[in-house]
């Protein structure tokens, strides 16, 4: 006799979809300010520093680094968690979770290999993390090297503190009331 998963109700799969729908509409959102924000301060990067870090340099490490380890920390505590739970069992779909379709239940090595494919899921998104930290530091090394830079040929016109500020007007400098 073949087993089958424990199925959502109609009102658990209502439930869940519109849960799924409105974290995407607000994942969406989320995205389109972090892109905004991102053009705005790689605008003005080489003008800053974050911590005794140029804001090039951090940038950059964001990006190739922070970003696939945000993506392998995001996985390995979904998807991962799940292989985790279905390796310890030896079965899948694991005890306790429902399914949306009848699903029948695998078990022994199948499920055992299908459960670690889950749980080292992050593990290319880490490689790739240390791949993008060799590519950032020997860029900004050989960013150092060169002299004037890419960037700073295509950098807005510097203002009084060296740096412009995109729809700013440069700050004036205060006044020294005691001369006369």
């Amino acid at each position: 006799m073949v087993e089958f998963a424990p199925e959502y109700t109609p009102t658990e799969r209502l439930r869940r979809a519109a849960t799924g729908i409105a974290g995407g509409g607000l994942a969406v959102l989320a995205v389109q300010w972090f892109l905004r924000w991102l053009q705005d301060v790689s605008a003005t990067a080489h003008c800053h520093t974050v911590l005794g870090f140029s804001g090039t340099a951090v940038l950059l490490h964001g990006a190739l680094v922070g970003l696939p380890l945000l993506a392998a920390a995001v996985l390995a505590l979904t998807v991962g968690r799940r292989g985790y739970r279905i390796v310890r069992q030896g079965r899948t779909p694991p005890e306790g979770e429902k399914v949306f379709r009848r699903t029948p239940v695998v078990h022994g090595p199948r499920a055992r290999l299908l459960g670690g494919v889950q749980l080292f899921a992050a593990v290319p998104l880490v490689l790739l993390a240390a791949w993008g930290a060799w590519h950032a530091r020997s860029g900004l090394a050989t960013e150092q090297l060169r002299s004037p830079s890419i960037a700073q040929a295509h950098r807005p016109p510097a203002g009084p503190g060296g740096c412009a500020r995109p729809g700013r007007s440069p700050p004036t400098p205060p006044r020294n009331r005691h001369a006369h």
